[in-house]
């Protein structure tokens, strides 16, 4: 079975919707249950975190990015200079 087929089983099931229909019911309760300045604190804190996840992620890639350009620009300076004949005088 492919990935898309196996998706596609798992979004039309009839237990995954129940289980989203019941989650959402007790999120909704939960959030009732809660002050409403509590709920824009959380709100504010889990903006924030997802945020710094979001930069630490970004500049990973561009430090992972900007060595993998380095060994490549070395690795291409050594092979042109392998083929360079020598110039003795």
């Amino acid at each position: 079975m492919s990935l898309k087929n196996t998706v596609i089983d798992v979004a039309q099931s009839p237990k995954v919707a129940g289980a989203t229909a019941a989650a959402t019911t007790a999120m909704g309760s939960f959030l009732d249950w809660l002050p409403d300045a509590v709920i824009s604190k959380i709100a504010t804190l889990a903006g924030i975190m997802l945020t710094l996840c979001l930069i630490a992620v970004q500049i990973y890639k561009l430090t992972n990015e900007k060595k993998k350009r380095r060994l490549l620009d070395m690795q291409i300076a050594e092979a042109e200079q392998k083929q360079r004949p020598d110039d003795i005088s």
